[in-house]
């Protein structure tokens, strides 16, 4: 899903620059300015040259609040031409919150970042780089040890056809000794069931999704199966809950009914159950994370903070977010996680 940001450039300057290196293909940018906003530097025209016509200049008349209202009549017609992309705000001005919960309650993808969180992409930007980096380094010692390695390994071949005592392989390490690889399904698990054979549980809970009213099935499916590492279906007021909250209302009842009336599939569910209150908070405090637009935060430093932190008061958990984070980016990790905190204080 591409990104659409429009720039509230009288209210952040410049800060938005640091979002061009965090941008994907598709992702656009309107940058509305006046005589008023503030002027940039060579070092960041450079930044803006370096990426083309991908920043969209608009000037605006000048008056009071005359950018803002430009710049929110700007973003209706885009939504009205782009109603499936994701809409950003740039600025501190908290004014534009009630564009947002207008359009938020429209069912529109829509939020307000500030010159904080521009500053915040940059840097997971810049560290995902350097583990690129890393990366591709690990992969080329691994290649340079293979390309050391095949020509002893076909000397020592040559020497047993001669009767020769066969010299030493140098050792090659296996790949995950060089780096981590991402944990893939076997395919194994993933071939239909043959016939008289039981379907696994993901299979059943896939089934169940798809015959829900659920607008993206495999998506649900993937979260449904998830959720049962951290809640039991023994707490099924928890469950319907967190049924609703990811999957929505209805499609989500039509899960937890089929579920409840599902006595194996209900079994199965149970043996997911994680063992310790502290794996399952933390696998749900993932789960929410992951179905979010902050996915580019560290799950578990997050997890363990909001375990950390007393929840009996939404007040005092958004001061605390908003203290660790800052209050722009403790702001939007409160609302991705306030209608969660009652099934993860019963976790």
């Amino acid at each position: 899903m591409a990104k659409i940001y429009f720039i509230d450039s009288e209210n952040v300057g410049d800060s938005w620059i640091q979002l061009l290196s965090s941008m994907a293909g598709e992702d656009k940018i309107y940058v509305f300015y006046t005589d008023k906003s503030p002027y940039i530097s060579y070092e960041s025209l450079l930044q803006v040259i370096a990426y083309g016509s991908v920043p969209v200049f608009l000037k605006c008349h000048e008056g009071r609040n005359a950018l803002d209202f430009q710049l929110v009549s700007e973003l209706g017609f885009q939504m009205a031409q782009e109603q499936s992309e994701e809409f950003i705000i740039v600025s501190d001005d908290n004014g534009f919150d009630a564009v947002v919960r207008y359009w938020s309650d429209k069912h529109y993808r829509i939020r307000r970042i500030g010159r904080k969180f521009c500053r915040y992409a940059a840097s997971v930007k810049k560290e995902e780089h350097n583990e690129e980096c890393v990366l591709i380094q690990e992969e080329q010692s691994v290649q340079a040890v293979m390309e050391r390695s095949l020509p002893a390994a076909y000397e020592m071949l040559q020497s047993r056809q001669d009767g020769l005592e066969e010299p030493e392989l140098p050792y090659v390490p296996e790949m995950g000794e060089a780096f981590d690889v991402s944990r893939e399904i076997p395919a194994a698990s993933q071939k239909e069931p043959e016939e008289g054979e039981e379907p696994s549980i993901q299979e059943k809970i896939r089934n169940i999704v798809y015959n829900s009213r659920s607008t993206q099935p495999e998506k649900d499916a993937k979260c449904v199966y998830e959720m049962f590492f951290s809640l039991s279906m023994s707490t099924l007021t928890e469950v319907n809950t967190a049924l609703k909250i990811f999957i929505g209302n209805e499609a989500g009842n039509d899960i937890y009914r089929e579920l409840k009336e599902h006595q194996e599939c209900r079994k199965a569910l149970d043996d997911l159950f994680l063992p310790t209150q502290k794996e399952r908070f933390l696998h749900y405090a993932g789960i929410v994370l992951e179905r979010s637009d902050l996915q580019e935060l560290d799950a578990e430093e997050l997890g363990k903070f909001l375990l950390r932190i007393p929840r009996k008061n939404l007040n005092s958990i958004r001061a605390s977010l908003q203290k660790e984070f800052g209050h722009e980016l403790g702001s939007d990790i409160y609302t991705v996680y306030k209608p969660h905190f009652k099934v993860l204080n019963k976790i």
